[in-house]
């Protein structure tokens, strides 16, 4: 396969392959050449009594991460659906070919450096949503494991059975409970309709919540998964400063999205964010005023906003006067 093309889906055999599988697991990798096996292997476990289909977006891996993906779906081609990249298309992008790629009526998240230790997972999860047609996300606990530790940091979400039965979308909003990606499976239909800025993890939970009002939530209340934090990790492998910048532009986006006091606790959330920047010394002086201009410009209500902007334009002045002198 030519890797000079920018995406190609590697051809499956139709005969053996469903053409309207009840899940897609839609799996992003990119230099998971240590995971990528153990999470393809999790998957090929699940016991089902319905046809999924393993739709992998290879980012063009430079560790042969690709090569392992291409050996799997040679064993397997009626299960496995390959789209691969000439250049790197980044995680956004990635994430928005692949699932506009599957055909299932849920789309189970699988990141290539995690995996599932439930073999019932999807079989689970499918007949909670059947059972919820209203659902707009049905998660899992995971286990979390840093790189490296011999056990497992915690489990998330860790509050008791009893707490969780109580919690839905609102909690999901105010950032209560969380599902790790790994444990997620969504409506096909609701996340093909996800404009490319809400792909992303945070942005995209948010996304749903408003565009089904704090819909409905279910939840398997069982460890299915495990979550990696490593190096390599989109997320795990950055600082609080590169945090706070991803999680302010989500805000950006996300805020009008929502109105009333829901909208005033994002906003409480983006100025938070822009603060943490504003005390960083590995921020370019660009980015902070940039991420404070917006701030006020989503807010503009906000005296705080107003006095982020103020003070992120004094300290890029005293900080081009001290370079001068």
């Amino acid at each position: 396969m030519s890797q000079a093309q920018t995406s190609t889906l590697v051809p499956v055999p139709q005969a053996t392959t469903a053409m309207h599988p009840k899940v897609s697991v839609c799996m992003t990798t990119y230099n998971h050449a240590r995971f990528i096996a153990q999470a393809l292997d999790s998957v090929l476990a699940q016991r089902t009594t319905f046809d999924y289909e393993i739709v992998i977006g290879e980012d063009c891996s430079t560790d042969g991460t690709r090569e392992t993906v291409l050996r799997y779906w040679q064993q397997n081609p009626s299960r496995i659906r390959v789209l691969l990249a000439g250049k790197n298309l980044g995680v956004v992008r990635n994430t928005e070919r692949t699932i506009q790629a599957c055909r299932g009526d849920y789309i189970a998240m699988l990141e290539g450096d995690d995996y599932w230790t439930d073999v019932h997972k999807l079989q689970h999860q499918a007949e909670l949503l059947d059972a919820e047609p209203d659902a707009f996300i049905c998660g899992a606990r995971a286990h979390v494991w840093k790189d490296g530790e011999p056990q497992p940091s915690c489990v998330s979400p860790s509050q008791a059975s009893e707490v969780l039965a109580t919690y839905g979308a609102r909690e999901l909003f105010e950032g209560k409970w969380w599902f790790r990606s790994c444990t997620k499976m969504l409506p096909r239909p609701m996340m093909q309709g996800a404009p490319r800025r809400f792909m992303q993890d945070w942005a995209g939970t948010l996304w749903l919540i408003a565009r089904t009002d704090f819909g409905k939530v279910c939840f398997l209340d069982r460890v299915v998964g495990g979550y990696r934090e490593h190096a390599g990790g989109v997320w795990s492998s950055q600082n609080r400063t590169h945090h706070a910048i991803e999680d302010a532009q989500t805000l950006f986006r996300v805020i009008p999205l929502f109105k009333g006091q829901d909208r005033r606790y994002l906003e409480g959330l983006l100025q938070y964010n822009v603060a943490t920047l504003l005390e960083s010394d590995d921020v370019l002086r660009s980015v902070r005023i940039r991420c404070a201009a917006i701030a006020a410009f989503r807010s503009p209500g906000n005296p705080q906003s107003w006095r982020n902007l103020k003070t992120s334009v004094r300290l890029a002045f005293v900080n081009r006067r001290q370079e001068i002198a």
